[in-house]
């Protein structure tokens, strides 16, 4: 079972690998890998880079207002840049962009309805490429892919207890008043 902390501190970690591997469920554009056959332009090239991470982004109805609507859970910005091949000029044509990827954590248990209210209203006041729901509990996964956010099921946490030394296992009762 994940809590929420550990979800979104796995998010955090794992941005990169996360928006790699869910890539089209965000609605991220795969860039083409492979090679050109004779005479046929070069394939286009992209590429990305994490240049965010943000923690609790807090959702505003719009610039300088005194109001919150809430914040998303983790915020990633990500710098694109491509090159496409200009034939009819001979030369790379490139261009620079920005793409901005919500993820919401969810512990088990979580509720479709305030999820989805939840989530339409972020997406409808921040301008995203992606919006993802990150939970254990895929009860509603489907509902809300058809409402137009993906959803990732996190790996099992998985706990490393050989850090840590039997003594700091083991709580020794407080001594009593009067004994020392």
């Amino acid at each position: 079972m994940r809590s929420h902390d550990a979800i979104v501190t796995w998010l955090y970690d794992n941005a990169g690998l996360v928006l790699a591997t869910h890539a089209t469920a965000l609605g991220v554009a795969q860039p083409f890998v492979g090679i050109a056959p004779d005479g046929a332009p070069p394939p286009p090239a992209v590429a990305r880079r994490i240049t965010r991470r943000e923690l609790e982004h807090l959702i505003s109805p719009s610039t300088g207002r005194p109001w919150l609507l809430g914040s998303i859970d983790l915020l990633v910005t990500v710098a694109v840049q491509s090159a496409e091949w200009n034939a009819a000029a001979e030369r790379w044509d490139t261009s620079d962009a920005t793409q901005r990827f919500a993820f919401e954590a969810k512990s088990p248990g979580w509720g479709l309805s305030e999820t989805l209210m939840q989530v339409k209203k972020h997406r409808l006041f921040s301008k995203l490429d992606g919006y993802a729901v990150v939970s254990a509990d895929a009860t509603h996964a489907r509902r809300l892919r058809r409402e137009g956010f993906a959803f990732i099921v996190p790996p099992p946490l998985v706990v490393d207890f050989s850090a840590v030394s039997p003594r700091m296992m083991i709580a020794k009762p407080a001594p009593m008043a009067g004994t020392a």
